[in-house]
């Protein structure tokens, strides 16, 4: 195994550590991965907990945060095709929302509203096509879901690349479940939206498609029929822009994003305003997050996030070295408000390629690396946590130099709270495998207090993947829950002076 080499340069690491996550149980719901997303139900100290693969939903005691309960395993027995992608637990009643995604390209979606006691289906919403996440408002007035429409497929009459455009939906549960009314908006596309994609940024999405229509996903194909493998060749055109295909690569293709049109805009996470009158969604492969009004059912602006500079590893070489520049797209995952609502915060992971090495100026790099904060009211960019995250996982031994000429250590998702009145956020690192902790005392310098790792080693952390993120209190104490993808696990984290 090499010795990662920590070079730090002239940037300076994260002080006053004061406050820190110590992880202090683990659960494993005996699945080898896809335990994707966690909720909490606060008032009963309980969780549910997504398994994508395995199509269920564990409930789990955490009345001992120590030691996490399971005392119920919900089967969804879902139709062949469909997939479960997110859920979330209602803030009082005994029911919990499941984001299901339709079998096909075109299939639209649903959330499903089941008991958590027994899990059975109370009652179901149509949603816009294939939903990614899952949330409800604090009042539990409210259930929406980002529709990332994310599958592709080949019309091979006309020789084109199709996808469908991403939605919102957002589900009015007054009446409750039952009698619950929706409403699905499609999203437009974003070109012309300051701080936005632009075609200069020359960004591509790698998507896999079924080209040649066999009904599944081929690793090799002779794409011009000359009977060797080897070669490239274009294959298609996405929104007028030749898509190439390599033989060796098969059905894996780089669509080409000049600009930020509909079929392209991929509505990623969620979250509601404090009185539910808004809701704030990551677009991350176009750079922007969208708001809307929910009263009056209308998409009101779309903010786009401009670039991220700072210092960053950007040689994959077994050190880390932090003398190398990163100019960046944030393109962000998870979205939250800060305690006091004053600020929306983005955790920037990054979607599209190429890489590093391959960013021709003046094209960008996809993924800041960051934690950002921005104004609610108006969208301006406030601040962000520059190289202090992958500085942070460095110093814990967690940082993945494998990922230095990709997106670092990949902020996936973040929940936000206060504690002792500080304003803090954690973040989930999807590559380091650790979740950092953030203080947002000072929104225009957010400060990175430190990471803890999801695993008991290094290797292990690594190998847990977190995705989804909760928080839980009790008293005056403060847990982080983080859901590993990787791992088939759930980290709980203690907040400690």
């Amino acid at each position: 195994m090499h010795t990662l080499l920590v070079l730090v340069a002239s940037v300076a690491m994260p002080s006053s550590l004061d406050l820190r996550l110590e992880r202090i149980a683990e659960y494993d719901g005996g699945r080898k991965k896809a335990t994707e997303i966690v909720s909490v139900q606060a008032s009963t100290a309980r969780a549910v907990l997504l398994d994508s693969d395995g199509g269920t939903v564990d409930v789990l005691d955490l009345a001992d945060p120590t030691q996490p309960k399971r005392v119920a395993r919900h089967e969804l027995r879902l139709a062949p095709g469909e997939n479960a992608t997110s859920v979330a637990f209602h803030p009082r009643e005994d029911f919990y929302v499941v984001a299901v995604q339709g079998a096909g390209v075109w299939a639209s979606g649903r959330l499903e509203f089941r008991g958590a006691l027994r899990g059975e289906l109370l009652a179901a919403a149509p949603c816009g096509i294939g939903p990614d996440s899952v949330t409800l408002d604090a009042s539990g007035r409210f259930v929406a879901a980002a529709c990332e429409g994310e599958l592709y497929e080949f019309d091979a009459t006309t020789r084109t690349f199709r996808s469908p455009p991403g939605s919102v939906t957002w589900v009015d549960l007054a009446q409750g479940p039952t009698r619950a009314t929706s409403i699905t908006l499609t999203m437009p596309a974003c070109d012309g939206v300051e701080g936005a994609l632009r075609p200069v940024d020359a960004r591509r999405l790698e998507r896999s498609v079924d080209w040649n229509g066999n009904g599944k996903l081929d690793a090799e194909v002779d794409f011009d029929g000359d009977g060797k493998l080897g070669g490239e060749s274009v294959v298609g055109t996405y929104e007028g822009h030749d898509v190439r295909g390599e033989e060796k690569k098969g059905e894996t293709f780089d669509f080409p994003l000049f600009g930020a049109p509909a079929s392209a805009v991929e509505p990623e996470c969620l979250v509601f305003a404090p009185d539910a009158s808004r809701l704030y969604v990551t677009l991350q492969e176009v750079n922007v997050v969208a708001e809307f009004d929910v009263a009056k059912q209308t998409l009101v602006a779309l903010h786009g996030l401009g670039t991220t500079e700072h210092a960053a590893d950007v040689k994959k070489d077994d050190r880390a070295d932090f003398s190398g520049a990163l100019v960046a797209l944030r393109e962000p995952d998870g979205i939250a408000l800060s305690a006091d609502g004053r600020f929306f915060l983005t955790a920037d992971e990054g979607d599209t390629d190429p890489k590093l090495p391959k960013v021709k100026p003046p094209g960008k790099a996809g993924g800041g690396r960051t934690l950002s904060v921005f104004e609610r009211a108006s969208g301006k960019f406030v601040g962000d946590t520059g190289a202090q995250i992958d500085l942070a996982a460095a110093a814990a031994g967690l940082y993945p130099d494998d990922r230095s000429e990709a997106k670092g250590s990949e902020p996936e998702m973040v929940v936000a709270f206060e504690h002792a009145g500080r304003a803090l956020a954690a973040v989930g690192l999807e590559r380091a495998g650790g979740v950092a902790l953030v203080d947002l005392s000072d929104a225009a310098h957010p400060k990175v207090l430190g990471v803890a790792p999801c695993g008991s080693t290094p290797e292990k952390s690594h190998a847990c993947q977190p995705e989804g993120l909760a928080v839980l209190r009790r008293g005056d104490a403060v847990y982080v829950l983080a859901a590993n993808e990787g791992s088939g696990t759930l980290t709980v984290f203690a907040l400690r002076d």
